[in-house]
């Protein structure tokens, strides 16, 4: 088996061979078929002035909020929770473009429990919330 898959990588870079020219770069007729004919090739020099120049930023965030009421006499229960999660993302390939992402998130949470027996009357809530938010950039 690794036999047929060294067959089949040498056969793929045999094929990816003609796609480039003698000084590297994506030949002519492969630019031509791709139909970008009208692309010009940067030089080494002008293409080193401009190299690092882009940037990328990305934020991500989770909020969380639960909450469990116990009726202590009977053990009802009421449980709940609620979940939130943002991301972010941004970049450029300008020159010294500030790239900024940023995400706001909030969860929020109700629940109530009231049991009443002919010996125990038990009435509970919570309200509850959780949020964040969070900011990255880079140039």
């Amino acid at each position: 088996m690794r036999y047929v898959l060294s067959l089949v990588a040498v056969f793929v870079c045999l094929l990816a061979a003609p796609v480039f020219a003698a000084d590297g770069n994506v030949s002519q007729p492969t630019l031509d078929i791709l139909g970008l004919s009208g692309m010009q090739t940067l030089s080494d020099e002008d293409g080193m002035q401009v190299r690092g120049m882009s940037s990328a930023a990305w934020t991500q965030g989770l909020s969380l909020v639960s909450g469990l009421l116990v009726d202590p006499a009977t053990k009802s229960y009421v449980l709940g929770a609620d979940v939130n999660r943002a991301d972010a993302s941004a970049e450029n390939a300008g020159f010294q473009v500030l790239s900024q992402a940023s995400h706001a998130q909030s969860s929020s949470l109700s629940i109530s429990l009231e049991v009443t027996t002919s010996t125990s009357s038990f009435i509970g809530m919570i309200i509850g919330g959780a949020g964040g938010s969070g900011s990255a950039a880079a140039q």
